[in-house]
């Protein structure tokens, strides 16, 4: 983009042969260390993994959502880094993601850096039944709190600092809407029962 730039203003004003030179150089320059040695980063990754950004993701992250990919359109709670990359890869729907497309984002941000450093049962499950969460990914850098977490929730599967947990939750909601649906069931009977009464008087 930059010598593109470049490029069309050099076309509409005059600049000198060797100023041209001299401005490519310095954006060849600035390009090696910004993007190229990251690569190689990413490429030649370790357990002291460079943090991600939107274009690039870890190894053990990207298992986990080639995980996820087995089970879709679910709601997924994790990181905003890791957020922006969860429907691409597995499309799941996820509670953090891009600035732009996530309605509240300040709101969600703060809630999720309260769900991971409080250990408050109550406040966890108060979010995950709010925002119906099914998944949850949790990663290295969210300084997460597992004091009675295993209460609301189950290991999936982990990918070196990478974890995928599956709410407990899920099963009370179920649960809850077998009920509701048998509440229906015998209010529709009783209904039935009382037209039947009124015809044969």
């Amino acid at each position: 983009m930059a010598l593109l730039s470049y490029y069309l203003i050099s076309k509409r004003y005059f600049i000198k042969k060797s100023f041209k030179i001299l401005i490519i150089i310095l954006i060849i320059i600035n390009f090696i260390p910004n993007h190229l040695f990251t690569i190689v980063l990413i490429t030649n990754q370790t357990l002291k993994d460079v943090w991600p950004t939107s274009l690039y993701i870890e190894r053990d992250a990207y298992k986990i959502l080639r995980e996820l990919s087995n089970i879709k359109y679910k709601n997924v709670m994790c990181n905003r880094d890791l957020g922006v990359k969860v429907f691409v890869y597995s499309q799941n729907k996820v509670l953090l993601g891009h600035w732009g497309t996530t309605p509240n984002l300040g709101l969600k941000k703060k809630e999720f850096r309260r769900f991971c450093k409080l250990s408050e049962i109550s406040y966890r499950k108060k979010i995950l039944k709010k925002y119906n969460i099914d998944f949850i990914i949790i990663g290295p850098r969210d300084g997460f709190e597992f004091k009675d977490f295993n209460k609301l929730a189950e290991e999936k599967i982990s990918f070196g600092r990478y974890s995928l947990w599956k709410v407990k939750l899920e099963k009370v909601k179920q649960l809850k809407k077998i009920q509701r649906n048998r509440n229906k069931e015998k209010i529709k009977i009783k209904k039935r029962n009382y037209k039947i009464q009124n015809l044969l008087k």
